[in-house]
């Protein structure tokens, strides 16, 4: 997202991060904390998310993850 869709995205605060998260989210690879009866990691979908979004703090985690990689980065 760029700025103008990062404001909105976020509805001048209203927005909670949760549900920012499950609106840009797109898929994951390697996540080991949503696991289906067998252990095996859950597939991606909107339950496995609310899942993984579910564990306290974990949102802000992903938000925070999601702007520092969406975020401008110095180049040397």
């Amino acid at each position: 997202l760029d700025t103008a869709g990062l404001k909105s995205a976020l509805n001048g605060g209203e927005t909670q991060v949760d549900e920012f998260i499950a609106d840009v989210a797109m898929g994951w690879r390697d996540q080991r904390l949503v696991l289906e009866d067998d252990d095996k990691p859950a597939e991606f979908c909107e339950d496995a998310l609310a899942a993984l979004l579910s564990i306290s703090g974990m949102g802000m985690l992903c938000f925070t993850a999601y702007m520092k990689e969406a975020g401008a980065k110095a180049k040397n």
